[in-house]
């Protein structure tokens, strides 16, 4: 943080005032010129010789801009040294209007420093970042009297609005920068992800088309292709279509993609449940998840509810305190063959499943229970 000592009328010590930091955006030429158009129209209404928006620094006041008008002596960039008690540090070190008709007729600003530049009377008021921190003043002085109506500070209040919004959106616009240049590394870190697996699905094209071909047509084997591709595809487009792919619920995130997977799949009498704790995680997690609920429920279509009345699978996703995760699928189809093998290489589906859970650096294992039984355990790094 930033700070500045300026001197008051109202504080016999000088008081301490947080100024703009470091990692502030800067004024852009363009806002420059809307607020240049901005003061002149507010000095040329109000009659005065001298409008100024300035800048509070560590050490010094700088007119930051000054208007374009008749009898007006402070030029652009000027710096004032602080602790003399200019008008506008009066301003900035109460963040109240200062309101002064005539200085030469008070006791508290008759010496004030303005006063030999022959600025007699004050009007200003401070201008302040979101957060607080003070960017500087919008005042205007005159070299006589001036009783300043109501109007006119209401007139200069108005006006300050814009400049302090304008300040709101420089804020905003730096931080969807920030967000957008974080999400186009997520975005890469899922792209990466992504690329992985249509590489392991690209290289086990031929395995599958070897051990299937005898006994499925071309067509059936390119209906499996299409169906994983779509799905990596599902879930890539998922993740691209939110904001922050760090902070996604996961039970959400498995709950809607079951249901996507099934409609997908013009399977709508299977019911699908989808219970889980609230777990908050990354890309790194929902990929792999998702390519396994993936391959999961395309199992289970294929294989599970040939004489199953009611088809129904569960999925269960649980935390521990120690961030363990349990990942557990279930279907109440017919089960598994009795000789299934579940280190089969033949399978396109195990070889998904086995990439992905590497990926998790978790266990899996699968058995009979009323049904296919899938459960997985990983941990999420803090």
């Amino acid at each position: 943080m930033k700070l500045a000592k300026v001197k008051t009328v109202s504080s016999p010590e000088n008081v301490i005032v947080p100024i703009t930091s470091d990692d502030k955006p800067k004024i852009s030429e363009e806002l420059q010129v809307k607020w240049q158009k901005i003061l002149d129209l507010a000095a040329k209404i109000i009659g005065v010789p001298s409008g100024l928006i300035t800048k509070l620094n560590e050490s010094d006041l700088e007119v930051f801009l000054s208007s374009k008008t008749e009898g007006n002596i402070f030029e652009q960039s000027l710096k004032l040294d602080l602790g003399l008690g200019w008008y506008c540090e009066n301003v900035t070190g109460t963040r109240n209007p200062v309101i002064l008709p005539n200085a030469l007729t008070s006791d508290a600003w008759k010496d004030n420093p303005s006063v030999p530049f022959k600025m007699i009377s004050y009007m200003g008021i401070p201008i302040l970042w979101p957060d607080g921190e003070v960017f500087g003043t919008f005042c205007m002085l005159d070299n006589k009297e001036n009783q300043y109506s109501e109007v006119y500070l209401d007139l200069l209040i108005s006006l300050r609005e814009i400049i302090q919004n304008d300040l709101k959106m420089l804020i905003m616009y730096r931080k969807a920068q920030n967000e957008l240049q974080k999400k186009e590394i997520q975005i890469r870190e899922v792209h990466h992800r992504i690329k992985n697996q249509f590489n392991l699905l690209i290289s086990t094209l031929r395995l599958q088309s070897f051990f299937e071909a005898k006994e499925k047509n071309t067509e059936s084997i390119l209906n499996d292709i299409q169906s994983r591709i779509s799905a990596i595809s599902e879930i890539h487009n998922k993740l691209y279509k939110s904001f922050d792919t760090e902070n996604i619920s996961l039970g959400d995130y498995l709950e809607e993609l079951g249901i996507n997977i099934l409609n997908n799949l013009d399977n709508y009498n299977v019911r699908y449940n989808c219970q889980s704790d609230e777990i908050i995680t990354g890309a790194q997690i929902s990929v792999p998840c998702g390519l396994i609920l993936n391959e999961l429920i395309t199992n289970s279509l294929k294989h599970a509810f040939s004489n199953t009345t009611a088809p129904e699978i569960n999925l269960t996703v649980r935390k521990d305190e120690n961030r363990r995760i349990s990942f557990i699928y279930k279907d109440n189809g017919k089960g598994l063959p009795e000789d299934f093998d579940v280190n089969s290489k033949n399978s396109l589906g195990l070889l998904m499943i086995n990439q992905s859970v590497s990926q998790l650096e978790g266990q899996y294992n699968i058995k009979n229970n009323n049904g296919f039984f899938f459960e997985m355990n990983f941990s999420i790094k803090p």
